[in-house]
């Protein structure tokens, strides 16, 4: 596991190219907002944060380079909490290096806010739920059990915790998926770089009841109503019919649930569903049908196996081992701008239902989940269900939240069931 720096890991074979495709103004990165019932003591957090920093070496953590490869770098010394910021403000070289994992709080909220690289929703959570933990316990003795998504803060990281599972569980066969040049929606965003944020939270089983009407799951109406409503915002701006794009939604798969992994770093890839043109004129159901249809066969195992033995078949091979990091970047980078975002439009990424133990339970409000706005378009949208509550966060660089706007018209009308 270990690197060529003293105490570092490699990265995780999806991780480089959240690095390669940084900008100035962009970092893609997700934020985690942990709604407290009461005041947040900035005190007793960084206390908390000094006690778990040195559990998650490969989340807490700052990433380095040498001449080939880049290093996750554990942090000895614990991040310092800050006041909470701009959202999603994107992270300087300098962060990067030195902990790509910030501790924000204001008022009643804890905050998190990690660079891809380090991990996904489902680590970052992890991560989070063990930092709140952690405080409750030194801030009112709070019993919090041990469970999957409380670990022990007390021991040291688990070899399984900190493995780059994408090699551990690669299929023999690569396949590509089939990019295409899809609909981007429009930029119209300001010069700032100021992430706004549009929630709205619905009963679970508002959803859920709906979601089993039509014989579906919850990701698949979210997605299907997703994909509508971007087609709807297409023909807003897009007067000729003759030039209409496929609209196609990324929907990022949680691979835990596919393979028995423990990693909190990296372990997800992405399905991608698509809407022609020509769906419009078919009925909702219809339109649920097809985005299911694809759903169910981009996240079988046996598909996964070999999306993921295509991410992993260039680092295999020793002859990239030996590229100086550099033009790895340069060729990353390409491939991101041509086949990363031109291949989708927006992301709704659905994190599932977080349990918690009891005790943690009450004394938290609500948790909500956003993603850094894309590079080509300015949106994206994250997803979190906690405490019988399904919290959608549309994050915009643009000003005004018309994608927002048809999207819970839509839903609503599809919950009037």
């Amino acid at each position: 596991m270990k690197g060529k720096l003293s105490g570092s890991y490699p990265l995780d074979n999806s991780a480089i190219i959240h690095l390669a495709a940084r900008q100035k103004n962009y970092t893609n990165g997700f934020r985690i907002v942990v709604t407290m019932r009461e005041t947040v003591c900035m005190e007793t957090l960084q206390k908390a944060v000094n006690r778990i920093t040195l559990r998650f070496p490969t989340v807490i953590a700052g990433i380095r380079r040498d001449f080939f490869q880049y290093h996750v770098v554990p942090n000895k010394v614990p991040p310092r909490v800050r006041k909470e910021q701009k959202c999603l403000a994107p992270m300087t070289e300098k962060e990067i290096e030195s902990c790509a994992f910030r501790v924000l709080c204001s008022g009643n909220r804890i905050v998190t806010e990690i660079f891809h690289s380090l991990a996904d929703g489902y680590g970052g959570m992890v991560v989070t739920n063990a930092l709140v933990a952690e405080y409750l316990k030194l801030k009112h003795s709070v019993p919090v059990p041990v469970t999957e998504m409380t670990p022990d803060v007390d021991c040291n990281a688990e070899k399984e915790e900190l493995s780059d599972d994408y090699f551990t569980y690669a299929g023999k066969k690569a396949k590509a998926p089939k990019h295409r040049n899809v609909y981007q929606l429009p930029k119209n965003q300001e010069s700032d770089y100021t992430v706004r944020v549009d929630t709205k939270v619905y009963q679970a089983d508002a959803i859920l009841n709906a979601a089993h009407h039509y014989g579906v799951t919850a990701t698949t109406l979210l997605t299907a109503v997703m994909a509508a409503s971007v087609m709807e915002m297409q023909n807003r701006y897009q007067a000729e019919e003759r030039r209409k794009k496929a609209v196609q939604v990324m929907v990022p798969v949680n691979l835990r649930k596919l393979f028995p992994s423990r990693t909190l770093r990296n372990f997800s890839l992405y399905a991608l569903c698509c809407m022609e043109p020509q769906d419009e004129n078919r009925s909702f159901e219809e339109l649920l049908g097809s985005i299911g249809d694809q759903l169910a066969e981009q996240t079988a195992k046996e598909y996964m196996e070999t999306a993921i033995a295509m991410n992993t078949r260039a680092a295999r091979f020793p002859l990239y081992q030996a590229v100086p990091l550099s033009l790895k970047c340069i060729i990353l980078r390409l491939a991101h701008r041509i086949f990363g975002e031109c291949n989708s439009c927006i992301s709704i990424s659905n994190l599932g239902v977080i349990s918690l133990p009891a005790a943690m339970e009450i004394f938290i409000e609500s948790i909500d989940f956003m993603l850094t706005p894309r590079t080509r378009s300015p949106y994206n949208c994250g997803v979190v269900t906690f405490h019988g509550k399904i919290s959608i966060n549309f994050s915009r660089l643009c000003k005004n939240p018309y994608l927002e706007e048809v999207f819970f018209n839509k839903l609503e009308s599809v919950l009037e069931i």
